[in-house]
C-alpha cells in the first residue's frame, strides 16, 4: 500500500506552512530520509524528508499552496500501486484538501496511479524564473496581481530569495499601514512571531529567576591558551558563551528531571534523553534559537566551529533539522554588550534559559584575604510547572561548577 506523506509540524507556532518548492517530481525515485520539498515556516526555510522509500506516486499540493500541519502532501509507493481515490481528484495548486463530502463513502476507495510516461520539457513545480523576470513562485505572482503589487519593490525570503505569497501578503498589509498613517512601520513576520512567543512566556509560564557568580579565572586561562595555540582569525576564538553552552549540556547530564518539557496535553513531561542546549543568535530582523547537539562531548577546541556553524545558519534562516532538536535550556548571552546581569524569558516550548553577563574584575573575599578575580554573573529563569526553587539552585550549582572548571566539565 502507498506511503502517505504527511506535513510536518515543525515545531513552528503556527498550524500552516508555505511550500517553496518541491525537489521531485510525480515518477521519481525517492530514497528514505531524501529530501522531498521545501516548506516556509514562521521561523525558517526547512527541507521535509520522505519517511519512505519507492516512486513519488502523487504530489497532492502544488509549490506556492499554504498547507496544514499533519495533512497529506504526497503519496510514495511501488510504481503503479495505489492511492485513496478521495485524493487522485484533489487540483494540483489548490491550496487545500477535499472536503468531507467530497470523500464521504470513497475513502477506502483506491485507483491505480499510472507508471509515470517520460514527458517532454516537464513542468517544474518550483518558480518562475525565467531570464530577466523577478524569482516569485506562481502563486505570489497571481496574489501580486490580484493586490497591484509591483514584485520589484518586494524582498522575497525563500529559498534563493525568492518572493514568497507570504512576502506579497506582508507588502500588501504594509502599503495599506502606511496609506493610512505614514508614522505607523509594519511590524516583520520574525518579530511578530517573537512577540507572540514572549507574550505566551509571561502570560502562561509560572517562572522565577536565580542568580549565581561564577569565578571564571579557569575560563579565562582556558580562553587564553585556545587562543594563543590557534588561528587568531575570529570565527576560531573560545569565548565564555561556549563554555557556558557547554556547561549546560554538562548540567544536564546530572539533572534529567530538569531536563524535560512541559505538555498540556495530559498534562503530561516530555523526557529528553540528549544533552542538546539551545542558542540565542541575533539576527538582523529579530532572535533565533538554534539547537546545539551534546556541546559536552565536544572539547573545547571544536566549540566554536560548531557553535559558529549553527549560529550563522540561523541568521541566514537556513536552519538543518540537527538545528530544530528539542532542548530544555537555552543559553543567552548578552556579556559582549557590557551587560554584567539580565533576566531571560522562558521559551514556551522549554523549561530554563540561562542568562550571562560580562566578566568584570570584583573584588572577592575568600578565607579572610581580599583579592580581584574575573567574575560573571550567571541567571537561571525556569518554569516553576517543570522544577522547584531547590532543584533549579542545584542545576545552576553544577552549571557553576562546570564554569569554575571547564578543562574537566566534559
Amino acid at each position: 500500500m502507498a506511503h502517505r506523506i504527511d506535513m510536518p509540524s515543525l515545531g513552528q507556532t503556527t498550524d500552516e506552512l508555505l511550500i517553496i518548492e518541491w525537489f521531485k517530481r510525480e515518477g521519481d525515485a525517492v530514497k528514505l530520509g531524501e529530501p522531498l520539498l521545501s516548506v516556509e515556516t514562521d521561523k525558517a526555510q526547512v527541507d521535509v524528508e520522505s519517511v519512505a522509500a519507492g516512486t513519488l506516486l502523487k504530489i497532492l499540493h502544488d509549490a506556492g499552496d499554504t498547507v496544514q500541519a499533519g495533512s497529506p502532501v504526497a503519496y510514495v509507493g511501488a510504481p503503479g500501486e495505489t492511492v485513496p481515490v478521495a485524493h487522485v481528484g484533489v487540483e494540483e495548486g489548490s491550496g487545500s484538501a477535499p472536503t468531507n463530502s467530497a470523500i464521504a463513502g470513497v475513502a477506502a476507495t483506491a485507483v491505480p496511479v499510472p507508471s509515470p510516461t517520460p514527458r517532454v520539457e516537464p513542468e517544474r513545480r518550483s518558480l518562475e524564473n525565467a531570464p530577466g523576470r523577478v524569482s516569485a513562485l506562481p502563486a505570489a505572482r497571481r496574489l501580486a496581481s490580484e493586490l497591484g503589487i509591483d514584485l520589484t519593490r518586494i524582498v522575497g525570503t525563500g529559498q534563493d530569495a525568492v518572493i514568497t505569497v507570504r512576502d506579497v501578503e506582508r507588502a500588501g498589509q504594509e502599503a495599506s499601514v502606511l496609506a493610512d498613517d505614514p508614522d505607523l512601520v509594519a511590524v516583520p513576520q520574525l518579530r511578530q512571531v517573537i512577540a507572540r512567543r514572549m507574550s505566551a512566556s509571561a502570560q502562561r509560564i509560572p517562572q522565577f529567576t536565580l542568580t549565581v557568580s561564577v569565578d571564571a579565572s579557569g575560563a579565562r586561562d582556558l580562553i587564553r591558551a585556545q587562543r594563543a595555540s590557534v588561528s587568531a582569525a575570529p570565527g576560531s576564538r573560545l569565548t565564555y558563551t561556549h563554555l557556558a553552552v557547554r556547561a549546560v549540556a554538562t548540567a544536564l547530564r546530572d539533572f534529567p528531571t530538569v531536563n524535560r518539557l512541559w505538555v498540556d496535553d495530559g498534562p503530561h513531561f516530555r523526557q529528553l534523553h540528549r544533552s542538546d542546549v539551545g542558542l540565542a543568535v541575533a539576527c538582523d530582523d529579530g532572535l533565533r534559537v538554534v539547537s546545539i547537539p551534546e556541546a559536552d562531548q565536544a572539547p573545547p577546541v571544536e566549540l566554536p566551529g560548531l557553535l559558529g556553524s549553527a549560529a550563522e545558519r540561523a541568521r541566514s534562516g537556513s536552519l538543518l533539522p540537527v538545528d530544530r532538536l528539542p532542548v530544555a535550556v537555552t543559553v543567552s548571552s548578552l556579556g559582549m554588550y557590557g551587560v554584567e546581569q539580565f533576566q531571560a524569558l522562558v521559551d514556551p516550548d522549554q523549561t530554563a534559559i540561562l542568562a550571562v553577563g560580562t566578566v568584570l574584575d570584583r573584588p572577592v573575599a575568600r578565607d579572610g584575604a581580599l583579592g580581584i578575580l574575573p567574575m560573571v554573573r550567571v541567571s537561571l529563569s525556569a518554569d516553576h510547572r517543570v522544577v522547584d526553587g531547590t532543584l533549579a539552585a542545584q542545576f545552576l550549582q553544577a552549571v557553576k561548577g562546570a564554569l569554575e572548571s571547564p578543562s574537566g566539565a566534559r
